[in-house]
């Protein structure tokens, strides 16, 4: 991993289930980034609503975008519409 490079987690606050282990799965996320040389998270905190509005958004505009998946006639497979989407998200879909 490159000294810039972090695990981007995203940590989706849902509708009641699990609620309870979220704040000591993110302790022991950060406690093993801090004691692993070379080992960085990044956490993105949201309900889990607003993450699927992120989500469609960021599909959305991959779509629109030069992306043409094997399902619709083009060449793109599942790893470059995942890596699409991926950008999107991290280039602010999130807007």
């Amino acid at each position: 991993m490159l000294a810039n490079d972090a695990l981007h987690i995203a940590v989706l606050a849902g509708d009641g289930i699990g609620r309870e282990v979220m704040a000591p799965a993110l302790e022991v996320l950060r406690t093993v980034a801090a004691t692993t040389p070379g080992l960085t998270f990044r956490f993105s905190e949201a309900p889990a609503g607003q993450a699927a509005e992120w989500i469609e958004r960021a599909v959305d505009a991959a779509y629109a975008g030069a992306l043409r998946p094997c399902e619709f006639g083009g060449s793109d497979g599942t790893r470059a519409v995942a890596a699409a989407v991926l950008s999107e998200l991290n280039s602010g879909a999130r807007s």
